[in-house]
């Protein structure tokens, strides 16, 4: 992923391979691989052309990305987007303890 991050345009499997084999062995069929997990589990956006295809990071996966996503949420809804966030935390243990966590460490530098 760091690869296509980089790079932030989109890739194909070989275009990976050939940065990732300049420092290790690596079989191509290993970089396929790797990268149709990823984007089995939302990291990568894959578009396809013939029998292959092109890769890039998914905004989601790509903290800029993300950060835009919330640039636009206040943008067009200000602090009902904040209170959305909130009440959504509320409802995930692990997303309230991360949300608290970050609040705190934000008080301190206040």
């Amino acid at each position: 992923m760091t690869i296509l991050r980089s790079n932030g345009e989109w890739m194909s499997v070989r275009d990976v391979h050939t940065v990732v084999a300049q420092d290790r062995s690596i079989a191509y069929t290993t970089v396929l691989t790797v990268m149709q997990r990823l984007v089995q589990q939302g990291h990568l956006d894959r578009v396809r052309e013939g029998r292959s295809g092109q890769f890039r990071v998914t905004q989601l996966a790509n903290p800029t990305g993300a950060r835009s996503l919330v640039d636009q949420a206040i943008a067009r809804f200000g602090t009902m987007a904040v209170t959305q966030f909130v009440e959504r935390s509320r409802e995930d243990p692990a997303l309230l303890a991360e949300l608290r966590r970050q609040l705190e460490a934000d008080d301190g530098n206040a």
